[in-house]
């Protein structure tokens, strides 16, 4: 298990873990919400429903490319050790 560093021990880590969840999930219900001035709030999140989808796939894209590249190398230093 991994050391704590902050005073309280345990409870205090999952207290300040729970915290920062609970900002982090609020932060991105906020973002969904479009301001008062926009004229069209519909197309307003629709754009940021889309903007968010297009960062995950270059996320996944990018997670899926250096996993490849890892398996590529590991298997290129296994066939030459071998041969």
């Amino acid at each position: 298990m991994a050391e704590s560093r902050i005073g309280g021990g345990r409870p205090t880590l999952v207290f300040v873990a729970v915290i920062g969840l609970m900002a982090t999930a609020a932060s991105i219900v906020v973002a969904f919400v479009p301001p008062r001035e926009e004229d069209h709030p519909a197309m307003a999140v629709f754009k940021v429903v889309c903007r968010t989808g297009a960062f995950r796939l270059a996320g996944a894209a990018f997670y899926r490319f250096g996993k490849l590249r890892v398996r590529s190398k590991s298997v290129a230093v296994r066939s030459h050790a071998i041969g």
